[in-house]
């Protein structure tokens, strides 16, 4: 008896394995799985009944993760269940390396979005005073030059930290002179920091710490050199409640978005450590 092999049309082969058209002619191309047989004169694809393991095989190895390049690789060897073993193990292995990324991406966003909602649910512009937990940043010195341009700066310094650290969970700020600023009303700019989780990697010598404690705080939306024009409030909050300063004025960026015109925006915290008179100066700095 002689057997003729079915010939499936690409349309057929998209409802059997519910898979589109267009996918199956994307890995025609990839030459991950080509037709059995094209008519010449009508260029249409047929596929064989003995491509369907094939095709199963390919839908099964995606939806266990393996990328189109690996999975071209396994179908175009000769496998053993100990191979097949091996490449699962493997797989379970950047599953796991996954899960821990987005465990991790997922504690961010959290940690991001209460941040965030902690500073809206005050009043712009308006001095308060807040407790707040002990934050560690990264401290680069600022050396200022007649034709300095901050945001330049800053950007060159981020530069070389994402050279190290590919993601930067924090937005960059500066330290300004407290002292300087409430004396003369001139900003005089000490560091460029970066708030941290992590500071394995960096120099004992370049990380400060800003101590749990109350901080007078404001909040407002621009640019980070408008700063000057919402500094004087939190001078004159800390005269008005007998605070004394703690600390220099920490000024972060919470966050930068964009509004609907495409104009860069960004949501600005600034703070100083605050205590009554009788209270006794911590050390912060190294």
């Amino acid at each position: 008896m002689i057997f003729i092999e079915a010939y499936y049309s690409i349309g057929e082969i998209s409802r059997l394995f519910g898979m589109s058209i267009q996918t199956l002619r994307y890995y025609d191309r990839l030459g991950l799985l080509r037709p059995a047989h094209i008519n010449k004169e009508s260029n249409y694809r047929y596929y064989s009944h003995g491509q369907f393991l094939q095709i199963k095989l390919i839908k099964y190895l995606k939806t266990l993760g393996f990328s189109l390049a690996e999975i071209q690789s396994i179908v175009n060897q000769d496998l053993s269940p100990r191979a097949i073993i091996q490449l699962l193990r493997e797989q379970e292995e950047a599953i796991d390396g996954k899960i821990s990324e987005l465990v991790s991406l997922r504690h961010d966003v959290g940690a991001f979005q209460e941040r965030l909602s902690n500073l809206v649910k005050h009043a712009p512009e308006e001095a308060f005073l807040e407790t707040k937990p002990e934050r560690k940043v990264i401290a680069y010195d600022y050396i200022k030059r007649p034709d300095a341009n901050l945001a330049v700066g800053i950007r060159k310094i981020l530069v070389d930290i994402e050279r190290d650290r590919s993601v930067l969970r924090y937005e960059p700020g500066v330290l300004v002179s407290y002292s300087q600023f409430a004396s003369s009303g001139r900003v005089e700019f000490e560091k460029v920091i970066v708030e941290l989780d992590d500071e394995s990697g960096y120099a004992r010598n370049s990380i400060l710490r800003f101590p749990a404690g109350s901080y007078a705080t404001l909040v407002y939306e621009g640019t980070i050199e408008e700063g000057a024009n919402h500094y004087g409030k939190i001078v004159e909050f800390m005269s008005e409640r007998k605070l004394q300063p703690r600390s220099e004025v920490i000024h972060a960026v919470a966050a930068s978005y964009v509004s609907g015109d495409g104009t860069g925006i960004a949501l600005n915290e600034v703070s100083v450590r605050a205590s009554s008179p009788n209270q006794q100066k911590p050390a912060t700095l190294p």
